[in-house]
């Protein structure tokens, strides 16, 4: 049947629209009814005053308890920490290689008392290198330091509940408003400033803490409230024990787990103990013949100490082609003589770390070794420098010159006598890896030994290349050796022309020209492994740079470059 009338031409018209146009239209419609309803809206009547009144009288318990639960976000407030970004790992040569090598976040809480304990401004000056030395050391065991403070706690939703109960001790306000601004950058590890990592890199407790997989909040026994670690729901859950429950007038309750019990909670149960471990150190111990201003310099004397008591055998620089390599090798040699000497800067050269009382002190500089090959050995610290294929090529070869010999002639050179991964076999030779092998095991165990102490395990090489020098060092190491100037000492020189040849095959390298590129393709080993450590060490700068950059803002802590 088909339709009539008006009916007909209505069925007709919406034949022939398109579906853009209908779609169109009903857009239009759309609009035009949102902006009518925003335009009426503001002409509705107002309630007056004394219902405004009624209604902030009976809502204000209600807003105060949405308050306690919810974050307000203020537009005008001071700069704070973003909570880290999630964990992942990688265990191949791609960008998760390299991500999260720092996997644990290491908070510290300061304030204007009971952490910073003074303003006045020569203390405050000790107080900043005492933190600067703090952020180092644990930066150097693969952790993200940050100082946190009340602009973090702030954010908190607990906040709001701590700042009005007036019946709160200074103390206990003071340990609610700290464990506050530790939730809000979603746990991890609270330490305190004097608390330091005194241990090698593989020791247990350092690499749990590292691991940052906490199920629970724990603590060590007799650190009190030096340090603690936990994930958000645990540490929310103490929070809202602490919190839900205000305090009696007149408490004289000063610490988390005098709180706990008096909110009918058992503190063992919420916090985990653990036995004091032997890897950190509490310099809250008092030195009585150390004069404040020094407690910096002793801990960098320590720190360097119990670095160098790890490797007895002292520090060794791979060397192969020790006479065509003499320039390449000469910034490891000079890195190496300022980590192997003793301290200068130390107050007490007799003293021992408080976690280590019956140390050995250092009375004379570590050995230093030039191998050839790589040594199997976990007592020695090797410095290594990685050179591009088109050096060794042209540095090894007396036949040839890739600077000054014909392309053609040197094209051909390569493809009938040139040796392929030629680095890589001669520091990798037995018995350090069994003959044979070809050059993909070789530049894996070379790329482990770089990447080592990602996995937790011991710090035992540092590696760079003829394009990446030594950079970060007191980061890296987490202390900061004497110049060769305090030392007065003087590496020899390499031999002038050895010198000038090394930088212009480096020059000539960067260019990456043809032979550049044809060496490359011939030596996938060498050109793996040359790649890799310069990404490593790139990326782990510019990881701390991105860091460094990031804390800059808060000023406090900092080192002549981060100002």
């Amino acid at each position: 049947m088909r339709p009539n009338g008006l009916l007909s031409l209505l069925v007709a018209g919406a034949q022939s629209i398109s579906t853009r146009r209908l779609l169109t239209f009903l857009t239009g419609i759309l609009l035009l009814s949102t902006t009518l309803l925003l335009f009426t809206s503001a002409n509705l009547s107002v309630p007056s005053t004394s219902k405004l009144s009624n209604i902030k009288s009976d809502l204000k318990d209600s807003v105060y308890q949405i308050k306690d639960k919810v974050h307000v976000p203020q537009i005008f407030k001071p700069a704070t920490h973003a909570p880290p970004p999630p964990i992942t790992n990688g265990t191949a040569s791609t960008p998760g290689w390299f991500a999260s090598w720092s996997t644990s976040w290491m908070s510290l809480f300061s304030s204007d008392s009971n952490d910073r304990p003074s303003k006045d401004k020569a203390q405050a000056a000790i107080d900043d290198k005492m933190l600067l030395v703090w952020r180092r050391a644990w930066w150097s065991y693969g952790f993200k330091p940050m100082i946190l403070g009340p602009a973090e706690a702030k954010q908190s939703g607990f906040y709001e509940a701590i700042s009005r109960d007036a019946n709160l001790t200074p103390e206990l306000k003071h340990e609610l408003t700290k464990w506050a601004a530790w939730n809000q950058v979603d746990g991890s590890i609270l330490v305190d400033w004097k608390i330091i990592p005194m241990g090698p890199h593989d020791d247990s407790v350092i690499t749990s803490l590292r691991s940052c997989k906490f199920v629970y909040t724990s603590r060590f026994k007799d650190f009190e409230t030096k340090l603690y670690s936990s994930d958000k729901p645990s540490l929310e859950k103490i929070l809202m024990h602490l919190t839900s429950t205000p305090q009696v007038a007149g408490s004289t309750l000063k610490t988390i787990d005098s709180a706990l019990s008096s909110a009918s909670a058992k503190p063992d149960e919420l916090i985990h103990t653990s036995p004091l471990p032997s890897s950190l150190a509490d310099y809250h111990t008092p030195y009585p013949n150390l004069k404040p201003a020094d407690l910096p310099m002793l801990v960098n004397a320590h720190l360097h100490s119990t670095f160098l008591s790890h490797y007895p055998d002292g520090i060794s620089v791979l060397s192969p082609y020790p006479l065509k390599f003499s320039s390449l090798h000469h910034p490891a040699l000079e890195l190496a003589t300022r980590i192997a000497n003793c301290p200068v800067a130390n107050p007490l050269p007799n003293s021992c770390p408080p976690n280590i009382p019956k140390c050995t002190p250092c009375v004379k500089p570590a050995k230093i070794t030039t191998p050839q090959q790589l040594q199997d050995t976990t007592k020695t610290f090797t410095l290594g420098v990685v050179p591009h294929p088109f050096l060794t090529t042209d540095l090894t070869n007396p036949d040839i010159s890739l600077l000054h010999d014909p392309e053609d002639r040197s094209q051909r050179f390569i493809r009938r006598k040139a040796i392929r991964d030629p680095w890589l076999k001669e520091v990798t030779k037995s018995p350090f890896m069994a003959n044979g092998l070809g050059e993909g095991p070789r530049a894996a165990k070379i790329k482990q030994m770089v990447a080592s102490t990602r996995k937790g395990e011991k710090f035992l090489s540092w590696w760079m290349t003829d394009k990446v020098g030594y950079k970060d060092i007191e980061w890296t190491l987490g202390f900061e050796p004497a110049t060769l100037e305090v030392l007065k000492i003087t590496v020899p020189a390499p031999d002038e022309t050895v010198r000038r040849n090394t930088e212009a095959a480096i020059k000539q390298a960067r260019k990456n020209g043809k032979l550049t590129r044809i060496l490359e393709k011939w030596c996938l080993g060498d050109t793996e492994v040359w790649r890799f450590v310069n990404a490593w060490r790139e990326r782990r700068v510019m990881e701390r740079e991105i860091w460094s950059k990031g804390e800059r803002r808060f000023g406090v802590g900092l080192d002549q470059g981060e100002k």
